[in-house]
Formats: C-alpha cells, structure tokens, sequence
C-alpha cells in the first residue's frame, strides 16, 4: 500500500502565533468594552429626567468581566423601580370620574440624543426607550471597534 508523506515547514511557529491571538484580543476587546459601556451608561444617565429621587439616574448600572477566558462582556441596566414606566410609556389612569394623571409631563420626555417624544398609544404617558436608544448606537459603534482590532491584530481580511 502506498503511503503519502507531508510535511509543513513552520507549522510549529504558525500554532505558536495562533494559540495567543484569543487570550490578546480578549485583553484588547475588554478594555474597549468597559470603555463603550460606561460612555453608553453615562449617556443612559443624562437621558433620564433628575426627578425628585433621582432614582432613575441612579438605577443605570455596569457590570463587566471575563468569561472563560475568551469572552468579555458589559451589561448596562436600568434598575430603578419605575425604570419601565419611562421605558414603555404609561396610560391616562382614571378610576370613575377621577383622573389619575400621568408620571410624565410629555415636553419633560424630549431625547437629548434625538430630541424626539415617542408616542406609546393616544393618550398618556410617552414612551421614551432610553436604554434602546443607547444601546443600539453603542453596540454599533463597538462592533466596529472590535471588528478593526480583530483586523489590526491577525491582519485578517475581515468580511463585514
């Protein structure tokens, strides 16, 4: 039977230079992720109303760190207790002839960041989703960050 032999010259070098790239762009990733997600925070927080707690600033609060070694992550939250009311938007609330009102004033609800009210159904309180808003500008901002450094770091032609 007729065997075939080959040989790679520089393999050894090749899965040197490969095995470190993870644990490199993880290091690289968590920085910028802990950068991107306290701006976004910081963002989430001038968004939000100071109301007369100042709960909702507040409640936006980072949690970052490592996973298996290979992954870094950043979760931004907004923890107030009413932090859906501002979210989602409330309902007129009336009970019989009694109007409840609203939590909201509508002009008190403008976006800094797009200055627009978000209406949630005819009448009550608008919705303003500030932690949608923020998020999705700063997931693209970051992807495209961390899509450069993967590029930068293996010299990769990256397909977007």
């Amino acid at each position: 039977m007729a065997q075939t032999h080959v040989r790679f010259d520089g393999l050894d070098e090749l899965i040197k230079d490969i095995s470190g790239i993870g644990a490199r762009l993880t290091e690289l990733a968590s920085t910028e992720i802990d950068n991107t997600a306290t701006r976004a925070a910081e963002d989430m927080r001038n968004m939000y109303p100071d109301g007369d707690t100042g709960n909702l600033r507040n409640g936006v609060k980072v949690r970052t760190g490592l996973g298996d070694g290979h992954r870094a992550f950043a979760v931004v939250t907004s923890s107030a207790p009413h932090a859906h009311l501002y979210e989602y938007g409330t309902a007129v609330r009336s009970f019989g002839n009694a109007n409840r009102g609203q939590m909201f004033k509508a002009s008190d609800r403008a976006t800094p960041l797009t200055g627009n009210v978000v209406t949630s159904g005819i009448s009550g309180n608008p919705a303003i989703p500030v932690v949608g808003i923020v998020a999705s500008r700063y997931r693209k901002e970051l992807y495209a960050k961390l899509l450069n450094m993967v590029r930068q770091e293996t010299g990769a032609q990256v397909v977007e």
